[in-house]
């Protein structure tokens, strides 16, 4: 049975999704609201203009922060808190839910991880030994014999799986084991709301369809003096980005080109030593061309490549490629984004298993953009821009015409971006 519906409202970064929320809590103040963002400046940006509402920030005052949080639910105050706070609380704490409006800033990716990096070798021993399932697919321990506590190779999984954590997806001589947030914890809420942008392309979308959630879409409308949510359709927004991205490479810039087909800049590209030093060099020579000041710039690479890439010469300046909902580099104008993005296989086949596709350009567009618009392009300043990956450049030259209404779809992506009630691709 269909839960939900899930409030998205889904709008390009800088078009005031954050303020119309405030507006909106501050509207309902007998509404009791749980207000995630992946940011603790955001969090404190929410108690600073939300200052009636008094809301709370988990501290290690009882202990830890999830018994301050626990402590909260209890006392029914009003809370701010990380993604990562709420996404590791059980089932004690879940049931506390009850009355209260979930506001969660930037849709999460944190859902379902796979456990191939600890156990794919250990996978039949322990679909055949140590686990069994249910109906849906959801694993538990076998009992030990005799009943002693199991406290071998696998004691961490075990304890994923006595809360309830753990998923098995077999087919036929391919097993898997996941890490998936219990849905249930999301049922006792009032409302859910969901602020972010693309988000049929993200994991989030994916997890819901997959758990029987629905959605409908509320809308951010502007007054002259302030940002307010409406579930009533309004125009389609139009952004010209051209005139506010020098975007740098191609084939009329030989000097930044890096790679090209499909698989350039992807994480197995990197694991060649000779890549890592070309693209270090081209990013050298893009940083030294702008005459960017470290304070000026920003870039990113996948994690286990940063120091191949930069050195110590860049570190500084180095932002991790998921991060969201920050505004510390929204004064800065030279941005590069080194990367060719897929989503995990493994994660694709686990929403394969529910029948819900993943759009891999989708995907990949939609993080490369959070990433881009943590600069300046927010307040509208322009910036130069480095995208060496022809498959990501080309997705974003696609979204830059999209965003100008040249073209009513995004080249390249063969999806309804506000179908969201419709798991097809």
């Amino acid at each position: 049975m269909p839960k939900g519906p899930i409030h998205v409202i889904d709008e390009i970064m800088g078009n005031g999704k954050t303020s119309a929320m405030i507006n909106y809590m501050n509207s309902k103040p007998e509404k009791k609201y749980i207000y995630l963002s992946p940011n603790l400046k955001e969090l404190e940006r929410i108690k600073n203009h939300c200052a009636g509402l008094k809301f709370k920030e988990p501290s290690c005052a009882h202990g830890s922060k999830s018994i301050s949080f626990s402590y909260l639910l209890e006392r029914k105050e009003n809370i701010v808190a990380t993604h990562q706070l709420f996404f590791r609380q059980l089932e004690d704490v879940a049931k506390k839910y009850s009355g209260y409006t979930l506001i969660i800033d930037e849709a999460p990716n944190s859902v379902v991880a796979d456990f191939d990096d600890k156990y794919h070798g250990d996978y039949d021993a322990l679909f055949n030994s140590f686990l069994k399932f249910d109906n849906d697919y959801r694993a538990s321990w076998i009992t030990d014999p005799g009943g002693e506590a199991y406290r071998g190779a696998f004691s961490e999984l075990k304890e994923y799986c006595d809360i309830g954590y753990v998923r098995g997806v077999e087919n036929g001589k391919e097993k898997c084991l996941f890490k998936v947030f219990p849905a249930e914890f999301f049922e006792p809420f009032e409302d859910i709301f969901i602020l972010t942008f693309l988000f049929k392309f993200q994991m989030a979308y994916a997890y819901f369809i997959s758990e029987g959630f629905s959605f409908d879409r509320y809308y951010v409308t502007e007054t002259p003096d302030s940002y307010l949510l409406t579930d009533i359709p309004q125009p389609r927004k139009y952004i010209d980005l051209a005139s506010k991205i020098e975007l740098i490479s191609g084939k009329k810039n030989k000097l930044y080109e890096v790679g090209s087909g499909k698989s350039a800049l992807s994480k197995t590209w990197y694991s060649n030593g000779r890549n890592c030093n070309r693209m270090r060099c081209k990013l050298r020579n893009f940083f030294d061309c702008t005459g960017s000041k470290a304070n000026d710039r920003f870039w990113t690479v996948y994690s286990g490549q940063k120091e191949k890439i930069s050195g110590t010469r860049y570190n500084s300046s180095f932002l991790s490629c998921n991060a969201k909902s920050t505004n510390d580099y929204a004064d800065r104008h030279v941005v590069a984004y080194l990367i060719n993005l897929y989503f995990r296989p493994t994660i694709s086949k686990y929403f394969k298993h529910y029948d819900v596709a993943i759009c891999d350009n989708g995907f990949a567009l939609s993080e490369m953009i959070q990433f881009i618009f943590r600069s300046a392009i927010r307040k509208g300043e322009r910036i130069q821009l480095y995208i060496p990956s022809p498959r990501m450049r080309r997705l974003f030259l696609a979204f830059m015409d999209f965003a100008a209404g040249k073209t009513d779809h995004i080249e390249g992506i063969d999806v309804d971006i506000y179908d969201w009630n419709s798991a097809e691709n």
